[in-house]
């Protein structure tokens, strides 16, 4: 029986003879091309997660950022210039404020209508001013339409674009005669804080002084700001070194939350419900004012929000229905059954109407997924929920609520600065 048991070390030479020789061996192609196709896939995998991981909200509360709050604050830090304009009266525009605007005036060359709504400095943003600066008037064409050349002192906030140094502002005269100090209009060589805003108009475009019928920030030769409005949101700092008012403005336009709140998505929030809901029927009415209609049925998962005007406040109701007009019954399909955060405006006792650009379907993970838009302008832009691509319902649930909440404190607390 000895006989056939190989003595030991013959036996573990063959052993290690035959490992080496299937090392040896070359591998079969097909199992380089696997494991490259995994290795390319282990990249790319890991190349995604880096791109788009911060796109996506991974902080909750109070951390969740504003996408929406895009602009440039220059230097913050106090100053001590010995800013000097003209000397200047301490007069009140004509205009008292919007209760005050003839209406009659909206079809003739002496209004806009981005001069409505401007009632606290906040609402500049709101309405979407491109840049607020210090500037001094080199120039002026006079006349009922004014042209006034501004060369830029200083630039407090900006949109991202590059702002040009030296730029001409067109204003219409609201009260008075050209030539008189006590008007809207510029003065040459007078040294001003403004709002200014770029528009395209009549197929003319042109950069203009918004809320200039109410409220016209300007410095006399002793330093002091005035604002010449009647309203206090924006006279507070009459009399004040321009030094003091031009820091309290960089420091609130570098505050995120109140940058947030007049937002285009601050402003839509406090005229508009905002609610969480999954369609459950559509149909057809064929004959209305607009063209043929697309009217729903649906059910509320969520309120999100709710308008904080009072002539907005009738709440969402069982029988309530969304309707769709003839313009928008082919770019905004709701298909039944499925979830949709979206703007409703109350248009009738029963209905609310809605726009293609404030519309975003729920994914199965409860993201936000912007429909698309069937046009693009500056105020309502393609889709409100494109900037929010990845935020989940409550994600954008803490941002209304943050939103709100601020724009109650501004509106309460409006004679001061937050």
């Amino acid at each position: 029986m000895t006989d056939n048991i190989p003595d030991i070390p013959e036996f573990c030479d063959k052993t290690n003879l035959a490992q080496q020789n299937r090392s040896n061996r070359k591998k079969p192609p097909q199992w380089r091309l696997f494991a490259g196709l995994c290795c390319a896939l282990a990249a790319l995998v890991i190349t995604a997660c880096v791109v788009l991981f911060p796109a996506f909200p991974h902080r909750t509360g109070s951390e969740i950022p504003y996408p929406e709050c895009a602009g440039i604050v220059s230097d913050i830090n106090p100053s001590s210039h010995a800013w000097r304009g003209l000397p200047a009266t301490h007069f009140r525009l004509a205009n008292t404020g919007i209760a005050d605007l003839d209406i009659a005036d909206m079809d003739t060359g002496n209004s806009t209508f981005s001069q409505i709504g401007y009632t606290n400095l906040g609402s500049f943003f709101e309405y979407g001013i491109d840049m607020f600066v210090l500037a001094t008037v080199t120039h002026i064409e006079p006349g009922i339409r004014q042209t006034s050349t501004l060369e830029i002192i200083d630039i407090l906030w900006r949109r991202a674009e590059e702002a040009p140094g030296v730029l001409p502002v067109v204003q219409w005269l609201f009260s008075g005669c050209p030539g008189e100090d006590n008007t809207n209009l510029l003065r040459e060589k007078g040294l001003y804080l403004l709002p200014l805003g770029y528009e395209t108009r009549d197929d003319e475009s042109y950069w203009f002084v918004a809320g200039d019928w109410n409220t016209l920030y300007e410095i006399d030769d002793q330093g002091r700001v005035w604002s010449h409005s009647p309203l206090e949101s924006f006279n507070r700092y009459d009399g004040e070194s321009a030094d003091t008012f031009i820091a309290e403005l960089k420091h609130l336009f570098a505050n995120t939350e109140f940058m947030a709140a007049y937002s285009h998505l601050g402003r839509i929030l406090s005229d508009w419900t905002l609610a969480d809901i999954t369609i459950k029927s559509k149909s057809v009415e064929a004959g209305a004012y607009y063209g043929a209609e697309y009217s729903y049925t649906f059910s509320i998962n969520q309120i999100l929000s709710e308008p904080t005007h009072d002539s907005y406040d009738s709440p969402l109701l069982p029988t309530d229905k969304i309707v769709v007009y003839g313009g928008q019954t082919d770019s905004l399909p709701l298909t039944p059954g499925k979830r949709y955060l979206i703007f409703m405006c109350r248009s009738g006792d029963d209905c609310f109407t809605i726009s293609a650009n404030l519309v975003a379907q729920v994914t199965f993970r409860n993201r936000i997924k912007a429909m698309p838009a069937p046009y693009d302008d500056k105020t309502f832009g393609t889709s409100l929920f494109k900037a929010y691509l990845g935020y989940k319902v409550s994600d954008f649930q803490n941002l209304a609520v943050r939103i709100n909440a601020w724009r109650e404190s501004f509106a309460r607390f409006g004679s001061s600065f937050p």
